[in-house]
């Protein structure tokens, strides 16, 4: 009878166990990594789009907040320096690769001009400047708020909307039949070099008000036009104010015209009213971004 030799089946069953442990290991180690990568390539983008949109969110509310500081300083009437800050972009998360949110702030001239004419006056032209933050975002998509003419506009790559109207109101005179359209713009001048900033980050803008003009009345316009980057947005709260007010009706009392770049309401006169008045008060607010002021 052949002998067995136990030393060699000692060795064979050692080199079994071996190569258990070798697979077992390989197996935890590709289980994690299709984790770490169903993570990083499903999950943490659909993380940072949230986290993108909350600040988005965050930029409207301080929108909401820069118009509410400078409605203040127009009631005071006088010198009250005030600072809103505006977070220009969100942190990546730790621990897995994602990118930052960045974004822009910024004060522009020149940017909004409200045009008014009558058969009394001609055209009246009035330029006013804005204020302006862009998204540069990785995941969601890019916004932009605007202040304009003391309204504050979303505009993305779909189009733009009002997000806050500005002070505009249309009544009918029930005696008179007088239509009169009360308008309070806002201009907003730059502080010397202090007009932008862009990257990551929590930064002021400090608004200051500068002086108000004495109110223009305009009797009989015959159409009221703005050109802007957003008429979308004019269009729509044009007619929904001249609407909504009960008084005037699309067709019978005015009209809007809209292209790419301005926004023309025409007004027309019948047998029991004539074309509208218009109250124009224009405020100049000064801005810087950053702190401190020049």
């Amino acid at each position: 009878m052949k002998k067995v030799n136990k030393r060699k089946i000692k060795k064979l069953h050692d080199s079994d166990e071996g190569v258990v442990g070798i697979v077992v290991a390989v197996l935890i180690i590709g289980l994690f990594i299709t984790i770490i990568t169903t993570v990083q390539t499903i999950y943490v983008p659909n993380w940072m789009e949230q986290k993108e949109a909350e600040h988005m969110e965050t930029v409207a509310n301080q929108f909401s907040m820069l118009k509410f500081a400078i409605d203040t300083q127009l009631i005071a009437g006088k010198s009250m320096p005030i600072s809103t800050s505006i977070e220009l972009g969100s942190k990546e998360m730790p621990f897995f690769l994602s990118n930052k949110a960045f974004g822009s702030l910024e004060i522009l001239s020149d940017e909004f001009v409200l045009s008014v004419f009558s058969d009394s006056n001609g055209t009246s032209n009035y330029t006013f400047g804005t204020i302006k933050y862009t998204s540069k975002n990785s995941y969601f998509l890019d916004q932009s708020y605007i202040y304009e003419g003391g309204a504050i506009i979303m505009d993305q790559y779909k189009g733009n909307v009002m997000a806050i109207s500005p002070s505009l109101s249309v009544e009918l005179d029930p005696y008179s039949y007088d239509i009169n359209i009360e308008f309070n713009a806002v201009n907003i001048s730059r502080v010397k070099d202090k007009v932008s900033v862009s990257g990551y980050g929590t930064y002021p803008i400090r608004t200051e008000f500068s002086k108000s003009y004495p109110p223009v009345i305009i009797t009989g316009i015959n159409s009221l036009s703005i050109d802007t980057q957003y008429p979308n947005a004019w269009e729509i709260f044009f007619n929904q104010t001249f609407t909504e007010s009960g008084d005037l009706v699309y067709g019978t009392h005015f009209s809007i015209n809209k292209n790419s770049n301005s926004v023309k309401i025409n007004f027309f006169s019948g047998t029991d009213w004539d074309k509208p008045n218009l109250n124009l008060k224009i405020y100049d607010v000064k801005a810087q971004v950053g702190p401190g002021w020049i």
